[in-house]
């Protein structure tokens, strides 16, 4: 991980060393083990050089080759000897072959079309001194996170958008219409970032800058034609595991110890399983630290998976009880408030960081994308079955998934066809969205509406969605952003290129014969991941959830404090009477509130950093 920022000043005007040290400065956290600039005229690159991997002891950036291509590039790649093999046949010199001297390589020969053949996280911009041509590339799942700002003259990028905001981008303002599709859980721009005058390059595309303008283009996508058959269901199985294998592997490589954020759950007991098989078979010397939050509501096979893990493979595992200022156990409230980076997501990644930096890990690994490929999905196919009249099938697997979840069958399958057939509902404009800014929420809705990607099934459909969609990279920036402030580089090996195309392209029915809550992968990775199978939901609590009446006090205090203030301004798009009611059913005991509350407690939390003047 590292830091990367730029201006270009295509009026001709000197890039002043201040505004560009200044943007450097902003993100210091990003790279404390150097920071340097390049300048040339109307053209500065700067990077914040966090050293991570043991290819990048002796990196310097920006790099500079002998071909006046100037390259700052923040991330992994994973396909490293394969890029060398290729380029050493080429004969394209490679140096040190850090990361960045690959992708620069990569560039030497295949210019614009090396995106898609880089494997990794990535963020990267080159400067073409010969073409003066500005490429800026981001890798195809949106891990690494590119903003800019252009207004025609000049152009400006870097890892963060608060960067931008203290170099010669826009002052602080709320970007409206994402605000709009903040409050009705809808995103439809993937370049809109919450600050107006600031862009973000979406995932899988590059973007060119010359004296004909600026360009955006896709460089990569999933293939909804690509399938995977094969003759045996073992032969899935197999297949799955080695690819997570490799995704685990690639993540590992780091020169001080390895964290982990272990919530007990499927996904992060399989990253951490699978971690420290690794780390066994190569006899590393690094140790894999996991970090796990105590907080209410804990589940028991999830408090039981975490021991599994501690007895079969020694796993270091800190456990953290977050506490208040005052010594007392932080509420949900409290955490879902704690230093969030966005309005858009919670703090509850912040809260292991510090015991993270502390232990001297600067990589951290997550379970982060397993539910958008596998979970949440599970419903739509059950729609694949209802739809293709499998009616039968579809029963049958509709028991297996009330079983799991341990929902009640005739009820959930009546709200579940109801669904079906609401065609329409919910786009109208909710009673608490203040009325002055009602007409941009109701465009927020009529633009919400996803083209169909032509994948065969609306499992793969919807599975495309999920990572895909604008809203899903905005999760991954939070991420990015509150690690990059502890200088730790977070990483998701479920998000690794290469599984994310085999569990799109394999056929659902191999996925969901074995039954829901990810049966599949976990078969996949028996032996390896301790617990036993986890083929459904115990409902039972290791930690039990705080007291009812105590969790509504707390909220009532906060609620007075945080939001209904009298300089709040999240009401300038909320209607304030209409929130105060929905406290007033809250406090009385509606607890189907509660959640609209707590978002908009953590707008209000963002405007009074961000939202300009009052």
């Amino acid at each position: 991980m590292s830091g990367i920022a730029g201006i270009w000043n295509l009026d001709g005007k000197p890039v002043e060393r201040e505004v560009l040290a200044r943007m450097s400065a902003t993100m210091a956290h990003r790279g404390p083990d150097g920071e340097e600039m390049w300048i040339k005229g109307p053209v500065g690159l700067g990077c914040q050089l966090l050293r991570v991997t043991p290819e990048s002891e002796k990196e310097t950036q920006p790099m500079v080759d002998s071909s006046e291509a100037v390259l700052v590039f923040d991330g992994r790649l994973d396909n490293r000897e394969e890029l060398i093999r290729t380029l050493t046949a080429a004969r394209v010199p490679l140096g040190s072959r850090t990361d960045s001297e690959l992708a620069l390589g990569a560039y030497r020969k295949w210019g614009q079309a090396a995106f898609p053949r880089l494997l990794g996280d990535f963020a990267v911009a080159v400067w073409d001194q010969r073409c003066r041509r500005l490429l800026c590339a981001r890798d195809p799942l949106g891990v690494k996170p590119f903003y800019y700002h252009w207004n025609g003259r000049v152009f400006a990028f870097a890892s963060e958008a608060t960067a931008l905001l203290d170099g010669p981008g826009p002052p602080p303002q709320p970007e409206e219409t994402m605000v709009a599709g903040l409050l009705v859980g809808r995103f439809h721009d993937p370049e809109a970032t919450f600050f107006k005058g600031v862009r973000q390059l979406p995932a899988a595309h590059f973007l060119s800058l010359d004296a004909g303008g600026l360009q955006v283009s896709r460089y990569w996508d999933l293939d909804p034609a690509r399938e995977v058959r094969y003759p045996r269901d073992e032969d899935y199985l197999e297949h799955c595991r080695e690819l997570f294998k490799e995704a685990v592997c690639c993540r590992l490589r780091s020169t001080r110890p390895v964290g982990i954020l272990l919530s007990g759950g499927i996904d992060s007991t399989s990253v951490t399983a699978m971690a420290e098989t690794l780390r066994r078979r190569e006899h590393a010397t690094q140790p894999i630290v996991a970090f796990t939050l105590l907080l209410d509501g804990i589940e028991s096979d999830e408090w039981e998976a975490i021991h599994a893990l501690e007895e079969a493979y020694g796993t270091e595992v800190h456990r953290i009880r977050p506490e208040s200022p005052g010594g007392q156990p932080l509420t949900l409230f409290e955490v879902l408030l704690n230093d969030s980076v966005t309005p858009h997501y919670d703090g509850f990644l912040t809260l292991p960081l510090p015991a993270a930096a502390a232990r001297g890990c600067r990589v951290l690994l997550t379970g982060f994308g397993a539910d958008e490929q596998m979970e949440v999905a599970e419903s739509v196919h059950l729609e694949d079955l209802l739809y293709a009249g499998q009616l039968r099938e579809f029963l049958k697997q509709f028991r297996v998934l009330a079983a799991t979840y341990q929902a009640d069958l005739w009820r959930g399958l009546l709200k579940f066809l109801l669904a079906q057939v609401r065609i329409g509902r919910g786009r109208r404009v909710p009673r608490w969205v203040n009325g002055s800014f009602a007409e941009q929420v109701r465009q927020a809705r009529r633009s919400g509406r996803e083209q169909q990607r032509g994948f065969a099934t609306r499992h793969q459909e919807q599975s495309y969605r999920n990572l895909t969609s604008p809203g899903f990279p905005l999760g991954l920036t939070h991420m990015d952003v509150a690690a990059a402030a502890y200088s730790v580089e977070i990483r998701h090996p479920f998000l690794d290129r290469r599984l994310v195309e085999f569990l799109l392209s394999i056929p659902p029915a191999v996925k969901f014969q074995w039954g829901f809550r990810k049966m599949f992968f976990q078969r996949a990775l028996q032996g390896i991941v301790p617990s036993p199978l986890r083929p459904a939901e115990t409902g039972v609590y290791a930690v039990p959830p705080m007291d009812q009446a105590e969790w509504v006090r707390c909220d009532a205090r906060r609620l007075a404090s945080a939001l209904f203030r009298e300089d709040a301004r999240v009401f300038r798009y909320v209607d304030r009477r209409q929130a105060e009611r929905l406290r007033d059913r809250y406090l009385a005991g509606a607890e189907r509130y509660r959640n609209r509350l707590w978002e908009f407690t953590r707008l209000e939390s963002w405007l009074q950093r961000y939202g300009g003047e009052g």
